[in-house]
């Protein structure tokens, strides 16, 4: 029941990889891609509709975490290598698709509006580089900023702000963060399981799909 919204998170993800391709960062870097965890939090409101209304702005926003995740796996890695430096042009090259992507559409607000919200982000970075001095509650405002900020900006754009809890949620319990915890993790997904359950805009087969995704991420002993 729950098949086609896998296939329609592959699919999205393919066209994403399309749009980004390049043969030399492919060989070293690998296919650019979120988790399926993130792309559902993105792409909430097109799941719920199963429209494709303004995909090409939802893709740019899906590249633009893409090109800040490349940054971050070489700043994890230290000294650069090859290899690591092909990963920061990577990042440099997702983040000018994004550009292209949305001016020649002329979507010229949410080009202001995301990069806000980048701006957002890198301040959230900057300040968890110097975690000592926040507190938990700022750490996890900080953490929320870097993993929702551009969705919501698109969301605010589209006037569809009325997914951003959800997809916030959602897109906080991905373990694929370097600030996932177990213990967290376990939190949050109660959270996230009492918010599916009471939104009454989803069907029930797409409430069973992000089920299983969240239990698809969690570790073993947590299992739903």
């Amino acid at each position: 029941m729950t098949k086609h919204y896998q296939i329609q998170i592959d699919t999205w993800k393919q066209e994403i990889a399309d749009i980004l391709y390049h043969p030399t960062l492919v060989q070293y870097t690998g296919v650019p891609a979120l988790s399926d965890l993130r792309m559902a939090s993105l792409f909430l409101p097109l799941l719920v509709s199963k429209k494709t209304d303004k995909i090409d702005c939802y893709y740019a926003t899906a590249i633009i975490y893409i090109a800040l995740s490349s940054h971050d796996h070489v700043l994890q890695k230290g000294t650069l290598n090859k290899a690591q430096q092909l990963q920061v042009l990577a990042g440099d090259y997702y983040s000018g698709k994004y550009y292209q992507l949305l001016s020649e559409a002329g979507h010229i607000q949410l080009i202001k509006r995301l990069t806000e919200s980048i701006r957002l982000m890198t301040e959230a970075r900057t300040a968890l580089m110097q975690e000592n001095t926040l507190s938990k509650e700022e750490q996890q405002q900080a953490y929320q900023i870097i993993v929702t900020a551009p969705t919501l900006a698109l969301y605010e754009e589209l006037e569809l702000l009325q997914y951003g809890k959800l997809a916030a949620s959602l897109a906080i319990i991905d373990p694929q963060l370097e600030f996932a915890q177990p213990d967290s993790l376990l939190i949050q997904q109660e959270n996230v399981l009492q918010l599916i359950e009471a939104d009454k805009t989803l069907e029930e087969d797409l409430k069973d799909y992000m089920k299983s995704l969240i239990e698809a991420v969690l570790p073993h002993k947590t299992k739903l």
